[in-house]
């Protein structure tokens, strides 16, 4: 069943939601202590997706739904637009501003500062994890450090660290400046690992910490997306222009000629 739910997202057809953790296992994810998905999703985001993305080969059904947790905002809920939305691009400002209240509205989230970069912004990194994960990352990281050289341990102290010790995925957006997708798409990816109650998000939860850098060329970023909101407005000017030359839209009425 797994495999043919995955051929039918390969031929265009949708795949309902009680199918998704089907699909999961067949993308390799390994059953998870089943539990009820969601009670609730993001009607308005599962809406304009599908309109766009077009057709439902564009995008998995993994992640063609957004769960709703009261309390915990949404990237729109601070940004004001979905992740995803045409000729929406987020600043570096606005993207930590979401992180930053993300970890305000859950313990599944930490936020740091690495540092600042040579115009003065800075540079975050975000965690995301369990509870018990978050509130363990000090010791998980010095574990870590510890094994990474491991001359001074013996096999047995070696073997507990393993066993006691979370593995620790990076993922690192936007490293070159116009790279516009990822640092985008990094919002939604941390609110889905935070909030969704999904098998494998669970597991994947629950038994990894995962940190972002969301913007790794913070200066670069923005100057990326100042342009592109420059020749955004700069072609909505040109096609007024063009329209009011066309007769197609009315000018202002002071510019507008004089009736006599």
């Amino acid at each position: 069943q797994p495999l043919d739910d995955l051929r039918r997202v390969m031929d265009g057809v949708a795949v309902q939601p009680q199918d998704r953790e089907r699909l999961a296992l067949a993308a390799g994810v390994p059953n998870y202590a089943q539990q009820p998905e969601p009670n609730q999703d993001d009607g308005e985001y599962a809406r304009l997706v599908k309109e766009w993305t077009t057709k439902p080969e564009f995008i998995s059904p993994l992640v063609d739904h957004l769960p709703v947790r009261t309390g915990i905002p949404r990237p729109k809920d601070v940004l004001g637009y979905h992740i995803g939305a045409p000729k929406k691009l987020t600043n570096v400002a606005d993207q930590q501003r979401y992180f930053r209240e993300l970890e305000k509205a859950t313990p599944r989230v930490k936020t740091m500062v690495a540092g600042t970069s040579e115009e003065g912004r800075d540079i975050m990194i975000v965690f995301v994890s369990s509870e018990t994960n978050i509130r363990n990352l000090d010791a998980n990281r010095q574990n870590m450090k510890r094994l990474a050289d491991p001359r001074s341990l013996s096999d047995v102290e070696a073997r507990q660290l393993v066993a006691s010790t979370k593995p620790h995925y990076h993922v690192s957006a936007g490293l070159h400046s116009i790279e516009y997708s990822p640092p985008e798409t990094v919002m939604e990816l941390a609110y889905r690992l935070a909030v969704s109650d999904e098998a494998y998000i669970r597991q994947i939860r629950d038994n990894v910490i995962v940190s972002i850098s969301p913007a790794t060329d913070v200066d670069g970023r923005d100057r990326a997306v100042d342009g592109r909101r420059r020749l955004v407005l700069r072609q909505r000017r040109q096609r007024g222009v063009q329209q009011r030359a066309q007769g197609r839209v009315r000018p202002p009425a002071h510019l507008r000629p004089p009736r006599h």
